[in-house]
C-alpha cells in the first residue's frame, strides 16, 4: 500500500513539474508566437461555435419526431397510422416475412382489407387490425387527474362504445374457408388495454372479452405483450410443423431405402440359390465326366488286351 502512495506522489510531482515547464516556455515566447497563439485560440473558438451549432441541429432533429409522437398521443388523425406501425413492428420482429401478409383482402369480391393477416395451417389467415381509442382514453386520464369521477365514467363509457363498434367492424374480416372463426383487435397501449378488459357489456353483464368470445364471430383483444406471446407460440408451432414435415420426408426416404434393401437382399438370395444350383450341376457334370473318362480307360485297356492276344 505504501509503495502505491509513493508511486502516486511521484506521478503527481511529475505532472506539476511538466505544467511549470510549460508555463516557463510560454513566458519566454516572442510577441510573434503570442500572435500565433491568439490566432489558434480564435480558430478553436470558431470550431467550438460550429460544434455548438451542430449540437443544436441534432437536438432540433431529435425534437421533430418526438413532437410528432406527442401529436399521435394527443389523438390526432395520425393516431391510426401510429398504431398500425406499432402493430407491424411487433409482427415483423417475431415472424419471418413468409408468415404474414400486409393489407390482406379476405374477400376478393370486396375491397376491404385488414392491416395484417398471419398465415396459419390449412391455408387459413388470422386477421389482425389495430384500434386506438386515444381521444376517450386521454380524456379519461385527464378526468382522473382532475378528480372528476363523473367525467371519468363518461369517458370510460365512450371507450366501451368505441371498442364494441370497432369489434363489429373487425368481424367482417372473418370469412369462412379463408380465416378461422376469430380475429384480433390490437390495442397498442397496455394501460388502455387494462381499462378495456375491466369494462362490461351492459346488455349481458359480461366482461368485454367474455362477450366477444361468446359471439359467433369471435374477437380477441390483445396488447403488445399478449400479441408477442401469441406470435412466439405461433412461430414455435410453425417450426414444429416444419420439423415434422421434414421428419416425414426423411422417414419416407428411409422407407424407400428399406424397400430397396429388401429387394436387393431378395435378389442376393436368388443369386445365391442359383449359384448353388449351378455349383451342384457342375459337380454332377464333373462326376459324369470322370465316369466317362474311367469308361474310356477301361475300353482302351480291353482293346490293348485283344490286340496282344
Amino acid at each position: 500500500m505504501f509503495d502505491y502512495i509513493i508511486l502516486a506522489s511521484v506521478l503527481l510531482l511529475s505532472g506539476l513539474l511538466f505544467y511549470l515547464i510549460s508555463l516557463i516556455k510560454k513566458s519566454i515566447n516572442t510577441q510573434g508566437s503570442e500572435d500565433e497563439e491568439t490566432a489558434e485560440d480564435d480558430n478553436r473558438l470558431t470550431e467550438m461555435v460550429l460544434s455548438i451549432k451542430e449540437i443544436k441541429d441534432d437536438v432540433k432533429n431529435f425534437k421533430s419526431p418526438m413532437e410528432k409522437l406527442q401529436t399521435f398521443m394527443a389523438g390526432s388523425a395520425e393516431v391510426g397510422s401510429f398504431a398500425e406501425w406499432n402493430l407491424g413492428s411487433i409482427i415483423k420482429d417475431f415472424l419471418p416475412s413468409e408468415m404474414y401478409v400486409e393489407r390482406w383482402r379476405p374477400d376478393e369480391t370486396n375491397r376491404a382489407n385488414v392491416e395484417f393477416a398471419i398465415k396459419l395451417e390449412n391455408n387459413l389467415f388470422l386477421p389482425i387490425d389495430s384500434k386506438v381509442p386515444y381521444t376517450s382514453y386521454t380524456n379519461y386520464l385527464s378526468a382522473l387527474k382532475q378528480g372528476d369521477r363523473n367525467a371519468a365514467e363518461i369517458h370510460k363509457s365512450e371507450i366501451r362504445t368505441f371498442v364494441i363498434d370497432e369489434a363489429k367492424k373487425i368481424t367482417k374480416y372473418i370469412v369462412e374457408g379463408r380465416t378461422p372463426n376469430l380475429a384480433y383487435m390490437y390495442i397498442p397501449s397496455e394501460d388502455c388495454l387494462r381499462i378495456i378488459l375491466s369494462l362490461k357489456h351492459d346488455a349481458t353483464d359480461k366482461s368485454l372479452p367474455e362477450y366477444f368470445a361468446s359471439l359467433e364471430r369471435k374477437v380477441l383483444i390483445v396488447g403488445p405483450n399478449l400479441l408477442a406471446t401469441e406470435l412466439s407460440i405461433l412461430l414455435a408451432n410453425q417450426q414444429r410443423i416444419i420439423i415434422s414435415e421434414r421428419a416425414d420426408h426423411v422417414l419416407a426416404a428411409l422407407h424407400d431405402v428399406e424397400n430397396e434393401f429388401i429387394q436387393l437382399k431378395s435378389n442376393a438370395n436368388s443369386i445365391k440359390s442359383n449359384a448353388q444350383t449351378l455349383s451342384n450341376n457342375i459337380d454332377k457334370q464333373t462326376t459324369r465326366v470322370n465316369q466317362m473318362g474311367k469308361s474310356i480307360d477301361r475300353m482302351k485297356q480291353l482293346s490293348n488286351e485283344d490286340a496282344n492276344d
